[in-house]
């Protein structure tokens, strides 16, 4: 059970309507920011779309150079896809910080917005998401982080969505965790990790 209510308001600050011609160019802007408003950054829409877009084609230029040219649309449609499930994790304490030569510190979100990250789900689909698609210091990273979180042979299967402390409630995601550092030898080889 999520505990979550059944109905909601549907809460809409506002509603925006103009006629336009056909054709015509609309530019609407709105900006929120908690702090003092000359001090909110000042990024456009299209800066944001740039650097995705930046972004996703690193992961995907690489990807589709080796594979025949009738397969790189789906290739790279999976890559973009894949890409929206990989979140960011603080690092556990006791492991290394984030640093260029440090693995990135990469989880897996697979219940949002009900639920931050679960071992069981990052570790499944870990080989799928990260390894498949050539993200394996991200991959390396999110073995580390819950590697660093084990309790008596157990690696969280979740994370307490109001505080974030880890939970231990199953025994698979370990050895799904396995599964998954299994698959990072085989596509890395790094016997290191």
């Amino acid at each position: 059970l999520r505990h979550q209510e059944d109905r909601e308001n549907l809460y809409s600050p506002g509603a925006f309507m103009c006629d336009a011609p056909p054709g015509a160019a609309l530019l609407l802007e709105l900006e929120s920011w908690p702090g003092a408003f000359e001090d909110r950054p000042r990024a456009t829409i299209e800066d944001s779309l740039r650097c995705k877009r930046a972004q996703l084609a690193g992961l995907v230029s690489p990807l589709v150079e080796r594979v025949a040219e009738s397969e790189r649309e789906i290739v790279s449609s999976l890559v973009c896809a894949a890409d929206q499930f990989v979140v960011r994790r603080r690092a556990a304490e006791g492991t290394p910080p984030d640093t260029a030569d440090a693995p990135i510190r990469a989880s897996i979100i697979a219940g949002y917005p009900w639920f931050s990250d679960w071992g069981r789900d990052t570790m499944i689909s870990l080989p799928g998401l990260l390894l498949a698609t050539g993200r394996t210091r991200e991959a390396r990273g999110a073995l580390e982080v819950f590697a660093a979180l084990c309790r008596d042979g157990l690696i969280p299967n979740c994370f307490d969505n109001a505080t974030g402390h880890a939970e231990y409630n199953t025994v698979d995601a370990s050895l799904w965790f396995i599964h998954a550092l299994d698959a990072y030898i085989a596509a890395t080889d790094d016997r290191d990790a």
